[in-house]
């Protein structure tokens, strides 16, 4: 991150490749926007801002729809198997249970 005082505001440089990641961390793997602010030193508002930006210009890009698409589904299957290891975890022990209680 490189900060440039010269003018009336002050600019920030941010990587894009860091961008890039951060963006596809909360998107893709559904990191929430705290724990990358906490890693990463930028705000959670301004994490917001970048994937909320992205998500809009993939609207326009048919690579960025991809992309964007395929981060989406990769979430919404990463949470579904979590919701199903849940519900395994439940199903053995209530078979745990049930077998204890019939001998």
């Amino acid at each position: 991150m490189a900060i440039d005082t010269k003018g009336a505001h002050m600019t920030i440089y941010i990587d894009p490749d860091l961008k890039d990641h951060i963006i596809e961390q909360h998107l893709r793997y559904g990191r929430t926007l705290s724990s990358l602010s906490d890693e990463y030193g930028y705000s959670r508002s301004t994490i917001g801002k970048w994937c909320k930006k992205y998500q809009q210009e993939a609207a326009a890009d048919v690579e960025k729809a991809a992309a964007l698409s395929a981060m989406e589904e990769n979430l919404r299957l990463k949470n579904q198997i979590a919701e199903l290891e849940k519900e395994v975890d439940f199903l053995k022990k209530a078979a745990a249970f049930f077998a204890k209680e019939t001998k």
